[in-house]
């Protein structure tokens, strides 16, 4: 018995030995990546953004952006604020330049499309939308369009862009 309780004493240590080891020996774990944050700015910056993407960002013959739809002199915006806010109105313009040229001038509205699509290449479509929910309404609207249905630009205009 005396045998035993020896035994299982010395596999005791033995394994209390070997897993302090173990953890002793294993890395230690890598710390979370840090974290982006986002800056801010005042409405002058984010009208800064506004006009700056208006260069960037080409509307339709003849269109021009309007008046920015933030105007909280006193407000704090997130940096990319103005350019999201120009982004939407250049998409908007082109959804609509789609819809209205579809079935009237098949190289204006092919043209129209793919500028509509171009979205989908922009930092503010990567960061702003979400990629559950818009990316595949854009890209299903857009392939959709490409078949010869504009139901899903319609939508998106019809539910996304100011009138």
């Amino acid at each position: 018995m005396r045998l035993r309780t020896h035994l299982a004493a010395v596999a005791s240590v033995a394994t209390a030995v070997a897993l302090f080891s173990l953890t002793g020996c294993a890395p230690e774990p890598a710390p979370d990546p840090p974290h982006e944050t986002s800056t801010f700015g005042d409405h002058a910056s984010a009208l800064d953004e506004y006009i700056a993407a208006q260069l960037v960002y080409e509307l339709p013959e003849g269109q021009e952006y309007p008046a920015p739809t933030f105007t909280d002199m006193s407000g704090t915006y997130e940096s990319g604020f103005g350019t999201s806010a120009a982004v939407l109105v250049w998409n908007c313009a082109w959804g609509r330049e789609y819809l209205a040229t579809r079935g009237v001038d098949a190289l204006a509205a092919t043209h129209a499309l793919e500028q509509f699509a171009a979205i989908m290449d922009t930092p503010t479509f990567e960061n702003s939308y979400d990629p559950v929910s818009a990316h595949p309404l854009f890209r299903n609207a857009v392939e959709d369009a490409q078949l010869g249905d504009p139901t899903g630009i319609r939508q998106l205009v019809d539910g996304s862009c100011p009138r």
